[in-house]
C-alpha cells in the first residue's frame, strides 16, 4: 500500500506532469507482478467540485489511467457518519454496487506496561448496506444555498464597483467581468461552484460567468447602457 502515493514519487517527480509519474508507477506494477501481489495507491482528491469523479484525485489523470480499478470514498450528503465506497472506473468488469459504512466509537479494556487497566475508546467501522450513490454524486454534490448566495453575492459586488460612478456599455461590463473571473477563478468563486479540469467554476453556476457571457442579471440599483 502507499499512502498516499504522492509521499513516494520523490522530490523530482512532479505529480501533475504524466511524463514524471507514469514511469514511477510503471515500474511499482513491474514489481508487484513479478511477486503475485497487487499494489493498493491510495490518492487524496481536491476540494474542488469535479463534473466526472476520475478527475477528482489530486495529480495527474494519467495517475488514474494506470489502474486497473478505481474506488472513491466520500461523506454521505445525508448522513456525517456515514461513508460511502463507489467504484469510479474498472477496466475488465462493470462498475460495482457501492457500500455503505458508520464510523463509530466502541470502548474496551486494555492492560498497561504496569499491569492497571484502562478503558479505551477506538473507532470501529460498521458496514451498512448498499447505497445508491455513485462516484459521480461524491465528487459532484449538490450546492448548497449559501454557496449560491455567496456566489450571487460575489456578482452583485462586482456591479456596485464598476457602476458606482456612472452607467457603463454593456459590451465594456462582460470585459470587465472576464478579467474578473479568469483573476478569481482559482480562489473564491472556484469555492463556490462546480469545476472542470481547468479548475474554473463550471458554465451556468456561478453568476459573475455569466455577466462575462452577457447575461447579465437584472438589478434594481444596476443599469448597463447598449
Amino acid at each position: 500500500m502507499f499512502d498516499p502515493v504522492q509521499s513516494f514519487f520523490g522530490r523530482r517527480v512532479d505529480m501533475n506532469s504524466a511524463s514524471d509519474t507514469r514511469p514511477v508507477l510503471d515500474a511499482v506494477i513491474a514489481l508487484c507482478k513479478s511477486f503475485a501481489c497487487t499494489p493498493l495507491f491510495v490518492r487524496h482528491i481536491g476540494k474542488a467540485r469535479r463534473d466526472k469523479a476520475l478527475y477528482a484525485g489530486l495529480g495527474s489523470i494519467d495517475i488514474t489511467a494506470a489502474m486497473r480499478a478505481v474506488l472513491f470514498l466520500g461523506q454521505d450528503p445525508d448522513q456525517e457518519q456515514r461513508r460511502i465506497l463507489a467504484q469510479s472506473k474498472t477496466n475488465n468488469a462493470q462498475l460495482g454496487p457501492s457500500l455503505a459504512y458508520r464510523i463509530m466509537s466502541s470502548e474496551y479494556d486494555m492492560m498497561t506496561p504496569t499491569a492497571e487497566l484502562v478503558t479505551v475508546e477506538a473507532p470501529r467501522l460498521d458496514w451498512d448496506g448498499l447505497s445508491k450513490l455513485t462516484a459521480l454524486d461524491l465528487a459532484a454534490p449538490p450546492t448548497t444555498n449559501d454557496e449560491e448566495v455567496s456566489a450571487l453575492e460575489q456578482a452583485r459586488e462586482f456591479l456596485d464597483e464598476l457602476l458606482a460612478e456612472a452607467p457603463a456599455l454593456s459590451e465594456d461590463v462582460h470585459t470587465a467581468a472576464k478579467k474578473s473571473w479568469h483573476r478569481l477563478g482559482n480562489h473564491s468563486a472556484g469555492k463556490n461552484a462546480g469545476t472542470h479540469r481547468d479548475k474554473t467554476p463550471a458554465f451556468g453556476e456561478c453568476p459573475l460567468k455569466r455577466l462575462a457571457l452577457g447575461m447579465v442579471p437584472s438589478h434594481p440599483r444596476h443599469s448597463a447602457t447598449e
